[in-house]
């Protein structure tokens, strides 16, 4: 999961708590089978969940994974993925009280069928945080944890290991500095 897809997770994942809303995650190539129709068959079943236990969020991460351009794509499971998700999201009631969200780090990469109105219809950009931005974000992620009086948050923000890229491993070194301060 991205670092924009994670807090918009994160950010949904609390108000379906505050609203007592039913949350149903799809990780994107998770949904994928090699099984004829079992991926199409995946997504009817959470849809279908989703719909039982309204209201309902179902948010799709790595949607660019199950949804690509269909005249791009060489995989019939590909095309036939697009098609089931277009024909899930026009069948809707509007009664139902569904939401249906997505996250991709590759937006050109997606079917345009989907991206217009009555599906993903709005688009927000979560772009790379800024400075501030990156401290805040290790703030959140060390709250609860024990750092070691070598650990300067501020010192991490300005070398850039708070990027997405780098996001994991950061967050295992701090991880591993507080087993180690647990240990002594």
């Amino acid at each position: 999961m991205s670092a924009g897809s994670f807090f918009l997770y994160c950010a949904y994942a609390t108000a379906v708590f505050e609203t007592g809303a039913f949350f149903f995650l799809i990780n994107g190539p998770e949904i994928m089978s090699k099984l004829a129709g079992e991926s199409e068959s995946n997504l009817r079943k959470a849809f279908e969940e989703a719909d039982k236990n309204s209201p309902a969020i179902i948010f799709i991460d790595e949607l660019d994974a199950i949804a690509p351009k269909r005249e791009k794509t060489h995989g019939e499971v590909e095309r036939r993925i697009v098609s089931q998700l277009l024909t899930l999201m026009d069948g809707m009631k509007k009664s139902s009280h569904v939401i249906v969200m997505a996250a991709t780090n590759r937006p050109n990469s997606i079917d345009p069928a989907l991206r217009r109105f009555g599906r993903f219809d709005r688009e927000i950009d979560i772009g790379i945080p800024d400075a501030t931005g990156r401290l805040e974000i290790l703030r959140i992620h060390t709250k609860n944890m024990k750092l070691g009086d070598d650990v300067d948050l501020e010192q991490a923000k300005r070398s850039g290991l708070s990027l997405p890229h780098n996001r994991r491993r950061l967050r295992i070194n701090l991880t591993i500095n507080s087993f180690c301060r647990l240990e002594r």
